[in-house]
C-alpha cells in the first residue's frame, strides 16, 4: 500500500492507495493520522470522489459506492505550488473517464477549495448523473452523541437563520446499526440559489473539539448529504445531480465537465473559529476590483420610501436630503421605465427605456442633480427577465427558458438565457447607454423570479441549461466591469435568494434581506459574516417617520459594521431622527477603512429572530480595535454581560461611539456590561491592548 501525505496551512490531506489501486482519502483535518500499512476499506466512506454514469451499478439514493462503470483506481497524482498557495491534483481511471480531483490550498489559512473535472476518453458518449466537489469521511467508527451539526436555514425576509441539530435529531443515531438508507440532505433547485438554505454547513466535534464547513459555490442548484456506511459517517458535496435537481449531462469521447467548487474549512475549536477561517477565504477568492474600496454609503429610494414610483418631484428633495446625511451614492429603484403599478410595469419590462412620460422629459436633470450633490448616480435594473407584453418578445422568444417546447411563464415574466448572445448584447447596450447617457456609475441588478428546473434549450437536461446559463450570466456581468472597471454592482435578488459565493465573487455589494425595520435586522447583523464578507454585506438602515429616535438609531446601528444602505422618508422624518442619521454616517466614514479585514466574533454563538437581546462583534484587521453592537429589544432584562474571552489581548478604553446619548457601559477584564432602554441599539470600540 503507498501513502501519500500532504500538510499545508495546519492541514493534513492523508491517502492511502490500497492493493486493489482504489484510492481513500483518510484524513483531512488539523491532526496527523497513523495510517495502518495493511489499511483497506469495503464501505466507500473514505473515497476522495463520486461520480456515477448512467448504466453503471450504483448502491442507493446515497451518493456512495458509485460505479463509473467500475470503481475509479489511481493514475497518477501532481502536487505544485502556485499564486495562491499549493496545489494537489489526484488523477484516477475507469475504462471510460479520467477523474481529477483537485485541492488547492490558499497561504496562511485553513480553508481549501476542491472540485472535480471528468474527462470521457472512451470512444463512446457517457451520461453523467452526479459529480461530487468534494468527499470526506469525517466520522469513523463514529458516536453520534459527539457530533453537532449547523444548518443554515434562509428564506425571504427571514434570512441566516441557522440553527444546531444532533445527529440523533436529522435520524442519524442508530449506531446499533452497520449502516442504513437514510440520509440527511439538504439541496436546492432552480436560479435562486439560497431560497431555503444558504450552500453550506457545519460539523462540529464535541469530543475533538474540532469544526469542519462546507461552501458549495453554485449559483443556481446544489445538494450536499450526510449518512453512514459501516459505522462511518460520510460527507458528500456537489453542484446539481439528476436525483435532486433534473441535472444530466451527456459526455462525448474527449469532452470534459468540471463540477462547482466548494470551499471547506477545519479548524480546531468551534464554528466561531471555522467561520473566521471562512471569512478569510472568501476575502482570497473575491476580486479586489470588484468591491467598492471606499465602501461608500448608498442611498436607494425604494425601502419604506418611493416603492418603485420615482417621479421628478419626489426625488429632487430625498436627493438633498441623501447628500445632507452624508450619502455618497444615490441610487434610483425601479418603477423608471414604465407608467403604472409595479405589476403592470413588470409586464412590458425588457426593453429598458426611459419613461420619459413619467418624468416629464426632465429624467437627465435628476441625475444632473445627484452628480451637481456629489453622489455617484445609480440604478435598478432587472436584466435576466422580459415582459410577457413586451414590444421585443417577438424578437427574442428563441433566448427564453423553454421546458416541453413553452416559454416558462414566471410571474408575468420570461427568463432571458445568457448564453444567447442576442441576449447580452441587447442587455450591454442598454447599460452602456444609462451609463453614456445619465453617467450611471452604480448599478443594482435585481433578481425576482425563481424557474426551478432549468431550461431545455440548448441542453441535454433542465438543469444542464440552467448550470451553463447561470455561467454565462456571471461571465457577462464581469464583461461590464471589462468595459467600466470603476463600476459599483450590487446583487439583489428579491433580496439574498442568490447570496452565494459563485455569483458573490463578481459583485461589490449583497443586498442581505427584503426586510425594512431595525427588529428585523438585528439578528441579521450578528449573523451576517456566516454568509458573506462584511465589506459586501448591504443591510437597509431605513430612517422612518413614525419610528422613534431610538429606533430609528438602532436601525443605523445594524448596519455600521456592514455597508450603510439608506433609504426611507429622511425628507420627513423629525430633526432630531436626521441629526441621528447624520451622526451615523459620520461615525461610520470614520470607522469603515477597519471593516476592511474584520473578522467576525460570536457572542452567543447563535442569533435568532425572537432574541430580546442581539449582540454583535468585529475585530479590526489590525486587531488594534474591538467594536461591538448591542441592541435591546422586548426584554425585561435593562442589562446583560457580554463576555469577550474569545477575542485574544487584553481590552481596554470601551466608549461608546453611536448613539452616545444612549445606554451605559461597564468593561471588566473579558466581561462588557451594557444597560439598555427598550427598542435602542449601541456600537461601542473597545482598544485592544
Amino acid at each position: 500500500m503507498e501513502k501519500i501525505e500532504i500538510f499545508e496551512n495546519g492541514i493534513h490531506l492523508q491517502f492511502a492507495i490500497c492493493e486493489d489501486e482504489s484510492v481513500q482519502l483518510v484524513n483531512f483535518s488539523c491532526t496527523k493520522k497513523e495510517i495502518p500499512d495493511d489499511f483497506s476499506d469495503d464501505s466507500c466512506a473514505y473515497s476522495p470522489c463520486e461520480v456515477h454514469i448512467t448504466g453503471a451499478e450504483f448502491y442507493n439514493s446515497r451518493h456512495i459506492k458509485h460505479r463509473c462503470p467500475t470503481i475509479p483506481k489511481y493514475h497518477s497524482h501532481s502536487d505544485k505550488k502556485n499564486e495562491s498557495g499549493r496545489l494537489f491534483t489526484l488523477v484516477l481511471r475507469t475504462e471510460k473517464l479520467e477523474i481529477k480531483q483537485f485541492y488547492q490550498f490558499y497561504n496562511g489559512i485553513k480553508t481549501i477549495s476542491a472540485w472535480c473535472e471528468v474527462e470521457n476518453i472512451s470512444n463512446e458518449d457517457v451520461g453523467l448523473e452526479y459529480v461530487s466537489s468534494f468527499c470526506l469521511m469525517p466520522g469513523e467508527n463514529f458516536e453520534p452523541s459527539n457530533f453537532e451539526v449547523f444548518i443554515p436555514n434562509n428564506s425571504w425576509c427571514e434570512e441566516l437563520n441557522w440553527q444546531k441539530f444532533t445527529l440523533e435529531k436529522l435520524g442519524l443515531g442508530n449506531k446499533k446499526l452497520s449502516g442504513t438508507h437514510k440520509k440527511f440532505s439538504v439541496s436546492n433547485t432552480g436560479n435562486y440559489s439560497t431560497k431555503s438554505h444558504l450552500p453550506m454547513g457545519v460539523l462540529y466535534n464535541k469530543n475533538e473539539d474540532t469544526s469542519l464547513l462546507w461552501q458549495i459555490e453554485s449559483s443556481c442548484s446544489w445538494t450536499w448529504e450526510l449518512s453512514y456506511v459501516f459505522k462511518n459517517l460520510f460527507l458528500r458535496v456537489s453542484g446539481p445531480s439528476e436525483l435532486e435537481n433534473f441535472w444530466w449531462k451527456n459526455l462525448k469521447p474527449n469532452q470534459k465537465f468540471t463540477s462547482v467548487k466548494a470551499a471547506v474549512s477545519v479548524t480546531n475549536g468551534g464554528f466561531d473559529e471555522v467561520i473566521r477561517s471562512i471569512t478569510e477565504y472568501r476575502r482570497r477568492i473575491v476580486d479586489n476590483g470588484r468591491i467598492d474600496a471606499n465602501l461608500s454609503v448608498v442611498f436607494n429610494d425604494y425601502m419604506e420610501c418611493l416603492w418603485a414610483n420615482p417621479t421628478l418631484e419626489n426625488e429632487l428633495p430625498l436627493i438633498e436630503k441623501a447628500a445632507e446625511a452624508g450619502a455618497e451614492v444615490y441610487c434610483m429603484d425601479a418603477g423608471w421605465y414604465s407608467t403604472g403599478d409595479w405589476l403592470s410595469r413588470r409586464s412590458i419590462i425588457g426593453e429598458w427605456q426611459v419613461c420619459e412620460e413619467k418624468f416629464g422629459g426632465r429624467f437627465k436633470e435628476i441625475f444632473d442633480k445627484i452628480k451637481e450633490k456629489g453622489m455617484i448616480p445609480g440604478i435598478w435594473i432587472e436584466p435576466q427577465i422580459m415582459g410577457t407584453k413586451c414590444p421585443l418578445v417577438s424578437e427574442f422568444e428563441d433566448c427564453f427558458f423553454k421546458r416541453h417546447g413553452k416559454a416558462i411563464n414566471t410571474r408575468g415574466v420570461y427568463q432571458l438565457d445568457f448564453r444567447c448572445k442576442k441576449v447580452t448584447d441587447h442587455l450591454t447596450k442598454a447599460v452602456v447607454n444609462l451609463i453614456e447617457k445619465y453617467g450611471i456609475k452604480f448599478f443594482k441588478f435585481d433578481y425576482n423570479i425563481d424557474t426551478t428546473l432549468g431550461t431545455e434549450s440548448d441542453a441535454d437536461s433542465f438543469g444542464d441549461g440552467l448550470l451553463e446559463h447561470s455561467k454565462a450570466y456571471l461571465k457577462w456581468v464581469d464583461s461590464l466591469y471589462e468595459l467600466y472597471p470603476d463600476l459599483i454592482i450590487e446583487n439583489c435578488a428579491s433580496g439574498a435568494m442568490t447570496m452565494d459565493y459563485s455569483t458573490l465573487q463578481h459583485f461589490s455589494i449583497q443586498s442581505i434581506s427584503d426586510a425594512a425595520f431595525y427588529d428585523e435586522f438585528a439578528h441579521m447583523n450578528a449573523m451576517a459574516p456566516t454568509a458573506l464578507i462584511p465589506e459586501q454585506t448591504g443591510i437597509w438602515v431605513v430612517t422612518h417617520p413614525n419610528r422613534s429616535v431610538n429606533q430609528n438609531a438602532f436601525a443605523a446601528v445594524n448596519g455600521m459594521l456592514n455597508r450603510m444602505y439608506l433609504s426611507g422618508r429622511i425628507d420627513k422624518v423629525d430633526d432630531e431622527s436626521f441629526a441621528n442619521l447624520k451622526e451615523a454616517v459620520k461615525c461610520y466614514k470614520e470607522l469603515r477603512q477597519d471593516i476592511h479585514g474584520s473578522l467576525p466574533f460570536f457572542t452567543d454563538e447563535l442569533s435568532h429572530y425572537k432574541d430580546e437581546w442581539v449582540s454583535a462583534m468585529r475585530l479590526s484587521g489590525d486587531k488594534k480595535t474591538l467594536y461591538v453592537t448591542a441592541g435591546r429589544l422586548e426584554s425585561e432584562t435593562e442589562e446583560i454581560k457580554i463576555d469577550l474571552s474569545q477575542v485574544p489581548k487584553d481590552k481596554k478604553n470601551a466608549e461608546i461611539i453611536f448613539p452616545k446619548n444612549v445606554g451605559n457601559i461597564s468593561l471588566c477584564g473579558d466581561s462588557l456590561s451594557v444597560a439598555l432602554p427598550k427598542h435602542s441599539a449601541i456600537l461601542i470600540k473597545i482598544e485592544m491592548a
